[in-house]
């Protein structure tokens, strides 16, 4: 039909079904799963640190710079057995001098070994330096961690550091921050002397400017411990 036509309607013809072509393409709804955004942004940010990794090997001094190309050709040959104390020793230099490049480094361990403290470690290491990176790497670093909480919580459902750790790290930016809360006030339920949980809450108190409930908490952990000489100062 369109064949038969005069060539100028052709091409306006053919050019309105390229248009609508387009917006059908811009409406039609997403199917990405729930969090691909966000999982994908921590992608990009993790390809781009990598890169940063090596800008960080330049500012090392001349000897760490010898010891860090060395601790990771040796971790990169290594295979079996001798790998995970390559990888610890690779973590341990790092976490001397930029614990974001350990966490990254923990990561892979982790994902090579599998294991359930591997997978701790790491998360724990990420959610360590969220509270020193910038608004955009503490969303990568969140995110690390959350992954990392979740598959540690497949192999155990019920380890409380990991169900812990996973709603401080979706408060901190991987997911809505009041299922974050919602999670560590479930624990608080199930273990109302939990310190570390209450401690949480607290400081999270105090971040949404809720003051007289961070006061609350803060003297529940002194009831509970008062040897946390450090809530008093958080107290005050």
């Amino acid at each position: 039909m369109i064949s038969r036509l005069p060539e100028h309607q052709k091409a306006v013809l053919i050019a309105l079904l390229f248009l609508f072509i387009g917006l059908g393409v811009w409406f039609m709804p997403s199917k990405h799963p729930e969090g691909y955004l966000r999982a994908s942004q921590a992608e990009e940010i993790a390809k781009d640190l990598e890169a940063q990794i090596e800008e960080v090997k330049s500012g090392l001094n001349p000897e760490q710079q010898v010891e860090a190309q060395r601790l990771e050709l040796q971790w990169l040959q290594s295979k079996g057995q001798e790998r995970p104390l390559f990888s610890d020793s690779l973590i341990r230099f790092w976490g001397q001098i930029n614990p974001a490049v350990a966490a990254i480094f923990a990561k892979k361990k982790a994902e090579e070994t599998g294991v359930e403290a591997d997978l701790l470690d790491a998360a724990q290491r990420f959610l360590t330096v969220v509270s020193v990176m910038t608004e955009e790497d503490k969303s990568w670093a969140a995110v690390e961690a959350a992954g990392l909480f979740r598959e540690v919580l497949n192999q155990s459902p019920e380890l409380l550091e990991a169900r812990r750790g996973l709603g401080t790290a979706i408060v901190e930016g991987a997911g809505a921050p009041m299922e974050g809360i919602g999670m560590l006030t479930k624990i608080l339920e199930e273990y109302p002397n939990d310190v570390e949980t209450i401690l949480r809450l607290g400081q999270f108190s105090v971040l949404s400017s809720q003051f007289p409930k961070a006061i609350e908490r803060f003297k529940m952990v002194l009831n509970i411990d008062s040897g946390r000489t450090e809530v008093h100062f958080l107290l005050g």
